[in-house]
């Protein structure tokens, strides 16, 4: 019996569609790691307090190798905006790229990132949808920025476009924890000299006999450093992996039926978790179970690469559920008129008779179905007046 009422319980409809994960589930980090500056940059937007001449967006561009970091602030997050900024502030200043990696925004994933990345034979790489930690470098400086910015004293926040200079030549003039090297060094190959330097008098002026002598040192000091960051970036990714050890490590077969979760426009804190259309897995995309191809299921659809984490098994793995055991002891005998015969005992004022629906893939898939399951409904008794007929049952729902 304890069985029966487990299972019925994990086939609610209204529990299977609002209930999160719990524990909430975590699949393999997603290291992404370069072996030279310039191999691969990531982008991405953040949105601040807007500013005293109206900009509140700021476009962060992070070389993954070297965590050398530029920020520009624009008025809009336009495509247009976007391209602009990253032909004249940094491919024409930096360099250009092997590989562009962003999240799935329009002014990222558009027609016209397209051709400019065509035009300079740059690889284009993307996140899965609501997975932020895809491009997890970018997200962490976005809170360093935020935090920088917010020591600054009231009067000068509105002015946060003029602090960024300084912000941005701290911050890359830093050793990082990852590299033990900055920035600055293992972009430009030399360490950056300092204001403090200059004022106490501690800058090193390097001579050599020849520029082929100085070629060779330097080509020779960079070749260590960037061996160096290569093993510390490795050792980082691993720690990162101890500490976010993976929950789930089962990889899902194709045909098997999973829930999405659900992101509605504007405010959702009541709102079911979980998208009410049934999904089938195509195959999974790696070797670790992260990101799965799914289409919807027996509905016209495109096919979505999801990341593990915004999925959920659905608890049956065949289209048409068996009847449950449990279902089979909550339906109530019929007399040979089809008179459910608890109906007619509740009248008499001893039985409340409870219906509750069980989840099926119709039911969550169907395209017209009601924006809501029907809420259980409790057959309360009514006891018979001694001076009246037997009144009728009273249904009300909870």
């Amino acid at each position: 019996m304890w069985k029966d009422v487990e299972e019925y319980c994990h086939n609610c409809s209204r529990c299977l569609l609002a209930k999160a994960n719990h524990p909430k589930v975590r699949t393999f980090p997603a290291n992404i790691v370069a072996s030279q500056p310039l191999e691969m940059i990531a982008v991405d937007f953040t949105i601040l307090e807007k500013a005293a001449d109206g900009r509140e967006n700021v476009l962060v561009i992070t070389d993954v190798f070297s965590k050398f970091v530029q920020a520009f602030p624009t008025p809009d997050q336009k495509a247009s905006t976007t391209a602009k900024i990253l032909i004249e502030k940094w491919f024409y200043t930096y360099g250009v790229p092997k590989r562009l990696h962003s999240d799935q925004g329009r002014n990222f994933e558009g027609e016209l990132l397209k051709q400019l990345c065509k035009i300079y034979g740059v690889e284009k790489s993307r996140t899965t949808p609501y997975h932020p930690e895809g491009n997890g470098q970018c997200e962490r400086f976005n809170r360093t920025l935020h935090d920088l910015l917010r020591t600054l004293p009231p009067e000068k926040k509105r002015k946060w476009p003029q602090h960024l200079p300084q912000l941005l030549f701290a911050y890359n003039t830093t050793e990082h924890s990852s590299t033990g090297y900055s920035p600055h060094e293992l972009m430009f190959g030399q360490k950056p000299n300092l204001p403090i330097d200059f004022l106490l008098g501690t800058t090193v002026h390097e001579t050599s006999g020849c520029m082929n002598d100085w070629i060779a040192e330097h080509h020779t000091r960079l070749t260590a450093a960037y061996v160096h960051a290569k093993d510390q970036l490795k050792l980082a990714a691993d720690r990162r992996n101890e500490q976010m050890a993976p929950n789930v490590k089962e990889i899902w077969s194709p045909g098997t039926l999973v829930l999405k979760r659900s992101h509605p426009p504007g405010r959702n804190k009541i709102q079911d978790f979980w998208d009410r259309t049934v999904f089938e897995v195509v195959h999974c995309l790696d070797d670790k179970g992260k990101v799965y191809k799914i289409r919807p299921l027996n509905q016209p659809g495109p096919e979505k690469n999801v990341n593990r984490a915004e999925l959920k098994p659905y608890p049956h793995s065949r289209l048409a559920l068996p009847e449950s055991p449990l279902s089979k002891q909550l339906s109530p005998p019929c007399d040979s008129e089809g008179t459910s015969m608890l109906e007619e005992e509740s009248e008499m004022g001893s039985v409340i008779l409870v219906n509750m629906p069980l989840v099926t893939p119709q039911l969550l898939s169907e395209p017209n179905a009601p924006p809501h399951v029907p809420e259980p409904q409790v057959t309360v008794p009514v006891q018979p007046s001694p001076s009246s007929s037997p009144p009728s049952q009273v249904r009300r729902s909870n």
